[in-house]
């Protein structure tokens, strides 16, 4: 028997690789996800901030249009967050499920090749002990022709 195909071990090695990136990948996005919810929270504060800040003052007619304008920017901005962070989620589990998927296939590609090289070994002491066996015949009949 010939030793397992380096094809194997090649498709091993790139099922690792492209496992290790899309890991990477999905590390990526979710810091990026991260960084996006933690600005949703602070445009979520900023209303709050700016009511309090407007607390126990007298405003005129254009300081209120002025606040009015700031809280629909905020508003606004607020919705726009809300629409790239659901995207960002979709995309954060679209790469988990590709990454699970890589897994996956690494998991398949190592089980091959170990199975390949472990009936390689077998073989292998197989025809060891096979010549083993044959040298031990061949000593014993030189021994009973003495």
């Amino acid at each position: 028997m010939k030793r397992p195909s380096r094809a194997i071990k090649t498709l091993l090695w790139v099922s690792e690789l492209k496992e290790r990136e899309a890991k990477e990948r999905f590390q990526r996005a979710c810091r990026a996800l991260s960084e996006l919810e933690t600005i949703l929270r602070e445009i979520t504060e900023r209303p709050k901030k700016m009511f309090s800040e407007l607390e126990g003052q007298c405003l005129t007619g254009l300081e209120l249009q002025f606040f009015t304008r700031g809280l629909e920017m905020v508003f606004q901005e607020k919705v726009k967050v809300e629409k790239i962070l659901e995207n960002k989620r979709r995309e954060v589990e679209d790469l988990r499920e590709q990454a699970l998927k890589l897994h996956q296939k690494r998991r398949t590609a190592e089980t091959l090749y170990q199975k390949a090289w472990q009936a390689y070994r077998q073989e292998l002491e197989r025809q060891e002990l096979k010549e083993a066996d044959d040298l031990v015949l061949l000593r014993r009949g030189k021994d009973e022709t003495l």
